[in-house]
């Protein structure tokens, strides 16, 4: 079995971690281990790894001030995204970026966000993959990618002009939520994806 890290986020007013529940269920039925990441030295165990949804990115990092509606997430979950980031760039391991994720991958390359937008809040709408095929997914983010970073290609876009999802190699980033979706070809994908590196690591040692 593989097993993909997650990070879990620190809900202060219930002094709890939380974590999506739908993606936690999307792991399970497909008999992947779901690996709650808390310290770095955790990265060496996971096969592959997951960034999911959550708060905003501390916008210093993209050289911009903070907009009114920006809500930044924890300093140490941050740190610890873009460590994750970090860590599958070095070692080439298969990473999805979910919503905020994909955004962290983005500015992590040198790309940089609008800070705020509407219509993409708690909708479902469609996008246009690269292959023309128009899909429908369920969005809901405030932000999304401006300038793309370096080295990426657009893998999908919204009917506004919005950059839906983006691929560099083993790292794919989409900014809608795939693990809300009945069955999603995305996750399914995915995880074959980290099966067969984990294989291909193992044959190549």
């Amino acid at each position: 079995m593989i097993k993909i890290g997650i990070l879990p986020r620190l809900n202060k007013d219930l002094h709890r971690y939380v974590f999506s529940s739908y993606l936690i269920d999307k792991m399970r039925a497909y008999n992947v281990i779901p690996l709650f990441l808390f310290e770095e030295t955790q990265f060496y165990e996971c096969d592959g790894f997951i960034l999911a949804g959550g708060g905003d990115i501390d916008p210093k990092r993209y050289h911009q001030p903070k907009h009114p509606e920006t809500k930044i997430d924890t300093c140490k979950l941050e740190e610890m995204e873009f460590a994750v980031v970090d860590h599958v760039h070095k070692r080439q391991l298969p990473l999805l970026g979910i919503c905020k994720g994909m955004q962290v991958i983005n500015v992590f390359f040198g790309g940089t966000l609008h800070q705020h937008i509407s219509q993409h809040q708690n909708v479902t709408h469609p996008v246009i993959l690269s292959n023309k095929k128009e899909i429908l997914v369920y969005s809901d983010h405030h932000q999304c990618i401006d300038q793309l970073a370096s080295g990426f290609q657009i893998k999908a876009m919204s009917r506004d002009q919005r950059i839906e999802a983006i691929q560099m190699n083993q790292i794919l980033g989409v900014q809608w939520h795939p693990e809300v979706e009945k069955d999603s070809f995305l996750l399914t994908s995915f995880f074959q994806e980290v099966s067969a590196h984990k294989v291909t690591k193992h044959q190549n040692r």
